[in-house]
């Protein structure tokens, strides 16, 4: 006779997040790791929060964040451990079974070490439940650091967002400079000033970013847009989705907005509702053999005069997923702007899935409010100060760049690409491990790091300099906030790099960050010194470099069901094929999908592709070499910690660190 064994509920089986799971089931994907040997998942004994802790045996390291992406792969994300505590093995009890009071006895011991705070208030709920759903992290404490966490700026932006939402008032500049949660919730306070939520209409001052491209621009300006190609479920209905993007077009005022050359300038105007119609197109496969050539046609299609300027396209097909093409001209929206829609996409199409009432979040101020609150604050004299430092930076010679070939043109149509992607894995080192060193290295300082380090050696010179784009929704004050306003905000400034420490991949991060630190207000103010306080500025660095942050893997309603995907299919000239390019060389870098995209773009008449692949992977060398040194023991490189002595060159510090 066989024997029978009850496997009951009473000790497996847990509720955690209004979800009832067996634990069993996670440690059965953890034991198919191919470097654990033996696993073990307890909830722990305050379990108000439904934490849970992983316990696994393995003769090799592992990083838990490698842990977590292996079980994410498998598992919801309530399912996956906030602790991850290797042993020697899983202490057993007589009768052979998991001995469950030794596990929580190591749990403990383990919580004591981490020194994991719960929240006790409103606000810390608030603030740990927005860190959560903005960094798609769980139970975590008031304990966490922000960018080790995966934090960005751009991620800064979210987060005060939504806790408007919930009524309460952060900068994103506080985020930044306090990224301990437990410090950061001294400085939320309850949101006693509310934006104008009404329809905003009538002339709107141009921006700093809107004069630099009615200046540099010298043919069709109708024609410079930025396009989003998602694949979407076959099961939303066609009328629903005009329906929610018409919601989000009324929401939105910049995505109304209309521009009129005078005899010596352009105007931007704000339209109202009612003199807005959305532009949204059902086009049915057969009506587009050429797929390119149909998008082509759309690209070309806007007038900055008599609008729209958002444009959608449901791309119907027979058989698979649709495809929603959604293009707008830059003018009306940058990197946030996206964010943002995609955002309130993901709101309206959950309240329509749940039967609830369609209502997006309280608007933040508008375009035309920041605009003139801008230009006030230039004409106040506020950034006078800032005058002396961005004429300094003016004032540098701009080493040129020695070309393949010195005469060849350099239009959108010579353009090349090169790119490349990092895996799932060192994508998430360079997430969250770079900022938990002694370096405290956010990813856009090792990025920086690395540019000018591939730059240098591939051309050959110590002196480089370059234009930050960055995303322009700065904290210059208590009164303004434009987290959730759509709009052209990016700024645009010069960095100088000196490339001293070669050799020294440490040192010169270390020199690479001072030089950021040393940047007033992230850049703001050289842009609207110059389009607005009339500076004579005319530095022209040659590389352009943006890091536009994590994009996340598509839009997702509340439980995870996934009804959009990025995809990355051309979709036409999103800028006229014979239109003069702004710098030689273009570097961007993206985080979509847990991998992060870098990709290169400049013109292959000027550059051989040779030049380019070795810049490509010179970029790719630095970076992974970066990821490694920080991601390990920071004991190795205790010489050349950053000991904060301000003033004091790196060169410096490293003879006091000798001492």
């Amino acid at each position: 006779d066989g024997e029978l064994e009850y496997k009951g509920r009473r000790d497996s089986q847990v509720k955690v997040r209004g979800h009832r799971i067996e634990l069993e089931e996670i440690e059965s994907v953890l034991n198919i790791h191919p470097y654990i040997r033996q696993a073990a998942v307890i909830q722990t004994e305050d379990n108000s929060m439904g934490m849970l802790e992983a316990f696994y045996v393995s003769e090799e390291p592992i990083d838990r964040s490698e842990i977590a992406t292996f079980l994410e792969r498998a598992l919801p994300d309530y399912m996956i451990p906030a602790l991850f505590t290797k042993i020697d093995q899983v202490p057993m009890s007589a009768s052979g079974k998991r001995d469950l009071k030794a596990l929580r006895q190591l749990s403990s011991k383990n919580h004591d070490i981490n020194n994991v705070i719960k929240p006790s208030n409103n606000i810390e709920n608030a603030l740990i439940e927005i860190v959560e759903e903005v960094l798609l992290v769980n139970n975590i404490g008031l304990q966490s650091n922000f960018f080790d966490l995966g934090g960005d700026s751009i991620k800064s932006i979210q987060i005060v967002s939504r806790l408007k939402k919930k009524g309460y008032f952060l900068t994103i500049q506080d985020v930044l400079l306090f990224p301990e949660l437990n410090e950061l919730k001294n400085h939320i306070t309850e949101n006693i000033t509310d934006s104008d939520q009404g329809t905003i209409e009538g002339k709107v001052l141009l921006g700093p970013i809107q004069k630099y491209f009615f200046t540099t621009t010298k043919i069709d300006y109708h024609h410079y847009n930025q396009s989003v190609l998602l694949e979407i479920s076959k099961d939303l209905n066609t009328e629903v989705l005009k329906g929610i993007f018409q919601r989000i077009i009324h929401h939105h005022d910049a995505l109304r907005m209309r521009f009129a050359k005078t005899e010596h300038e352009w105007n931007q105007f704000n339209l109202g509702h009612e003199d807005n119609e959305i532009s949204f197109s059902v086009i049915e496969e057969e009506e587009y053999f050429d797929f390119e050539k149909y998008c082509n046609e759309i690209q070309r299609s806007f007038n900055l005069e008599k609008g729209p300027l958002i444009k959608i396209y449901l791309f119907r097909k027979s058989s698979d997923s649709d495809r929603l093409l959604i293009i707008a001209h830059h003018l009306v929206v940058d990197g946030v702007s996206w964010r943002i829609i995609f955002e309130d996409l993901a709101i309206l199409i959950d309240q329509y899935y749940t039967n609830k009432e369609f209502e997006l979040p309280k608007k933040s101020d508008s375009f035309k409010y920041w605009m003139e609150w801008q230009t006030e604050y230039v004409a106040s004299g506020q950034l006078e100060e800032e005058k002396q430092y961005w004429g300094d930076v003016n004032a540098k010679d701009v080493v040129h760049l020695k070309k393949d070939i010195a005469l060849g043109t350099n239009l959108q149509k010579d353009s090349g690409t090169k790119y490349f992607k990092l895996d799932e894995k060192t994508t998430e080192l360079f997430v969250t491990k770079m900022n938990n060193n002694d370096y405290k290295a956010v990813q856009k300082d090792i990025l920086l790091a690395v540019l000018s380090l591939s730059l240098s050696q591939i051309f050959e010179t110590n002196q480089i300099t370059v234009n930050l784009e960055g995303h322009g929704r700065e904290s210059l004050a208590k009164n303004i906030d434009v987290s959730r306003t759509v709009g052209w905000f990016t700024t645009l400034y010069p960095v100088h790099f000196e490339v001293k420490n070669k050799e020294n991949l440490l040192s010169h991060l270390l020199d690479c960050q001072a030089k950021i630190q040393e940047i007033p207000n992230n850049g703001f103010g050289f842009g609207a010194l110059k389009y607005l306080g009339g500076m004579p500025y005319q530095i022209l660095p040659e590389v352009t470099f943006n890091y536009l942050g994590d994009f996340g893997r598509g839009v997702e309603l509340k439980e995870k069901k996934q009804l959009f995907r990025f995809i990355g299919d051309q979709v036409g000239d999103q800028i006229p094929p014979d239109r003069e390019r702004s710098e030689l060389i273009n570097i961007s870098a993206i985080i979509v999908d847990r991998s992060l995209h870098v990709n290169i773009t400049y013109s292959k008449e000027q550059f051989l592709d040779s030049t380019m692949d070795d810049l490509l992977s010179s970029f790719k060398n630095y970076l992974c070499k970066y990821i490694e040194l920080l991601s390990s023991d920071p004991a190795q490189n205790e010489k050349t910690k950053n000991l904060t002595f301000q003033g004091l060159s790196q060169t410096e510090i490293e003879k006091i660190n000798s001492i």
